[in-house]
């Protein structure tokens, strides 16, 4: 009996440790913290930072990251650092938010080269692009040039900015304002006023924007020719660049061009389009020109009675 009185002795020690214990961490033990929320990013962005977009594709749109291989492009897509856009004969658009918009024309190339929270830039690779800007989004918007140190920035304004691709450049504002800089010297364009930007030098001083595109093309005199290249000269405001077929050429600072087509075998019409620094487009289309390289075909009659004849 004894023995059993001190099984139940130990028994009931224990069990009142056990509840001292649990007691300790129910009643007198730390609160538990409360847990940490993770930081969250917005559907959309990427680091906190909103993402470029593709808003818009028409015609031929392509898109790459970084030297990668050149992809179809679809609306919809994300553009981020380092990423091209380029079209052929096709637009497309970009948005940052509901703030900054970006338009490419027809043979234009973009990259993203830098992206913040209230800050885009972007290098035209060749080609015309428009950069708008909402007035008191706080968003600035800069535009560069491949083969060239200049740079175009707005804070409320309808930027242009065309570029041949080789250091020639030409910006304009159409609404607010912007300033371009270049060899050290900046000047500051109000809306109606463009300036130019040539290889190596600094803008020129801003003048008003001209009032009409000029597209004066002299066709190849010719209605039939056996002669596949033909030379295709003409002229348009300085600078600009113009499709004439499959090429596109630039126009120097007198405004004039000139480019070699290549016709196909048969009837053939050479088409000529040319598009100015705030986005004006001119055309032209040639009078039909036959091209026609196959030999004549000769044909040889003779007398059926030749045969028949004697010989003297």
């Amino acid at each position: 009996m004894k023995s059993g009185s001190n099984l139940l002795f130990v028994a009931g020690v224990i069990l009142v440790l056990a509840l001292v214990v649990v007691g300790y961490f129910f009643i007198l033990g730390p609160t538990a913290s409360a847990p940490i929320a993770e930081p969250t990013v917005a559907a959309g962005t990427v680091g906190g930072v909103g993402q470029v977009r593709l808003a818009r594709a028409e015609g031929a749109v392509e898109i790459r990251l970084g030297t990668g291989e050149w992809l179809a492009a679809h609306a919809g897509a994300n553009v981020g650092p380092d990423t091209e856009v380029r079209t052929g004969v096709g637009t497309a658009a970009l948005s940052y938010g509901d703030d900054l918009d970006i338009e490419l024309s027809v043979d234009s190339e973009v990259r993203l080269t830098k992206l913040e929270n209230d800050l885009a830039r972007f290098e035209v690779q060749q080609g015309h692009v428009i950069a708008d800007v909402k007035p008191g989004s706080g968003k600035v918007v800069q535009l560069g040039a491949a083969h060239s140190d200049a740079v175009a920035e707005t804070r409320d304004g309808r930027l242009h900015l065309l570029t041949d691709g080789e250091g020639s450049v030409q910006a304009a504002v159409t609404r607010g304002r912007a300033s371009v800089s270049s060899e050290g010297t900046t000047v500051e364009i109000p809306a109606g006023y463009q300036t130019a930007i040539l290889p190596g030098k600094a803008p020129q001083t801003p003048m008003a924007l001209p009032g009409s595109l000029l597209l004066k093309i002299k066709w190849p005199a010719t209605k039939s020719t056996k002669k596949r290249r033909q030379l295709v000269v003409g002229n348009t405001n300085p600078f600009l660049r113009v499709r004439i077929g499959d090429s596109v050429v630039t126009a120097d600072e007198a405004g004039r061009f000139r480019a070699i087509v290549e016709l196909a075998e048969g009837q053939n019409q050479i088409s000529a389009r040319v598009v100015d620094v705030v986005g004006r487009v001119e055309s032209s289309t040639s009078p039909p020109i036959v091209l026609d390289t196959k030999p004549p075909k000769h044909a040889i009659t003779t007398d059926p009675d030749m045969w028949k004849r004697k010989s003297p």
